[in-house]
């Protein structure tokens, strides 16, 4: 099992939430290495600022669509300008050895191109960001029917509820490989004690949204960078496109 580190304020009705999305997703023999995950590892703080985003760099105005994107990461850009900005969690979890295993156990497997970010849903009074990405190629599985072309992704962190703060963390032009699972769509579950205050945000209507498949779930490299693990603070030499199933670059 491997340990980051993180604050320490945590939302027991977050992680009941997180828990059980991985639960009616995950296969039976995936479910523990993720619950761990959600658990202890997708986390918000209980002081996050609202804002609204702010239209600059691809970043998507609430409810709106894609205004003017960049068709390339900022020249400025630094692999710590994702570290610093997504770093400070603890994830216990069971790390896969492969790509290819993180496939087998994910949904939806994309290789795509970030083109912005939105803010996302309210899960009792703590708030998400979610990720934006226009899709290369889908590796694995399939995107619904009548899907507007991006692929909408779901992120819980402590640091800020307004998209712009990650604006150069997770620029516009990003190369990124996801590993998805479907997010859950804020119905009420017995047992699970959790209110989503506005279920359809973060995404136009109809659109699906799904979460990283863990911390190893969500993968992305600025041309001329290391690739990057943002949701465990990791990076390392190489081509991203050896982070794909059948490929052997996978951060633990």
């Amino acid at each position: 099992m491997n340990h980051l580190h993180v604050d320490n304020t945590f939302s027991d009705a977050l992680r009941a939430e997180l828990v059980n999305q991985v639960q009616s997703t995950a296969p039976v023999q995936r479910r523990r290495q993720t619950l761990l995950w959600s658990a202890a590892g997708v986390v918000v703080g209980a002081g996050l600022l609202g804002g609204l985003a702010v239209a600059m760099g691809g970043v998507l105005l609430p409810g709106g669509q894609p205004i003017a994107q960049e068709s390339a990461a900022p020249s400025s850009y630094q692999v710590t300008d994702t570290l610093e900005a997504l770093g400070g969690r603890t994830v216990d979890y069971d790390p896969l050895n492969s790509p290819q295993e993180l496939a087998a156990v994910s949904q939806v497997v994309v290789e795509a191109t970030v083109v912005g970010l939105r803010e996302g849903r309210t899960i009792t009074g703590l708030d998400s960001t979610v990720l934006v990405l226009l899709p290369d190629d889908v590796v694995k599985g399939e995107l619904a029917a009548g899907n507007d072309g991006n692929v909408y992704l779901e992120l819980y962190w402590a640091g800020s509820s307004d998209p712009s703060y990650y604006e150069k963390a997770l620029p516009s032009g990003a190369k990124v490989v996801a590993y998805m699972v479907p997010a859950a769509d804020g119905a009420p579950e017995e047992g699970i004690d959790t209110v989503v205050d506005d279920p359809k945000a973060g995404r136009p209507e109809g659109q699906a949204l799904f979460l990283p498949n863990g911390p190893q779930g969500l993968v992305m490299q600025v041309e001329g960078h290391d690739v990057v693990w943002p949701l465990l603070g990791a990076q390392a030499p190489g081509n991203i496109a050896d982070t794909l199933p059948g490929g052997s670059l996978i951060a633990k």
